[in-house]
């Protein structure tokens, strides 16, 4: 052996699998760093209990709040797609085309209630028309609001699938 080489330079140290989590996490955080993140999730919990999950040191609470984030950005998405309003106390505002979101959401609530009753497969609902209009829909939405920066990183925080 060289004097130079030592006995240590062919071991690898490699992470577990909590620790890999951790680091994802707290990637997660410094990505998302001036994006809003912090602040979506502050009125759940405490300001240093954010700085800690989006560090990665709170694994079980980042988690959580994530998927938090993920489902209330999926129903903004939605929104946005098929022009329906949702309940609040500071909305005051109509869609222009309620008529055709009306149908859809009608249709759509028939196809769940026909999945759930055994009427309909997993596979006849995805090759559904409502389905695809959906899809398209959404499709639409995401294209329109990735030109924005922001919300660019935003959809591209939420997982993807084969529709959109």
């Amino acid at each position: 052996m060289k004097k130079n080489e030592s006995d240590l330079k062919h071991i690898v140290l490699r992470l577990g699998g909590f620790h890999i989590e951790m680091s994802f996490l707290g990637s997660i955080g410094r990505l998302t760093a001036g994006s809003g993140l912090h602040e979506v999730l502050e009125p759940v919990y405490a300001s240093n209990a954010v700085n800690h999950m989006l560090s990665g040191k709170a694994v079980s609470r980042a988690v959580r709040g994530f998927m938090m984030v993920e489902n209330a950005l999926h129903i903004l998405l939605m929104k946005g797609a098929l022009r329906v309003s949702l309940p609040s106390a500071h909305e005051t505002d109509t869609e222009a085309d309620s008529s055709e979101s009306d149908e859809i959401g009608e249709r759509a609530c028939e196809l769940y209630d026909r999945f759930f009753a055994g009427e309909e497969t997993t596979k006849s609902v995805e090759q559904s028309s409502i389905f695809s209009a959906i899809c398209t829909k959404l499709v639409a939405t995401k294209e329109k609001l990735c030109k924005s920066r922001t919300s660019s990183l935003w959809l591209n925080f939420l997982p993807h699938d084969k529709h959109s």
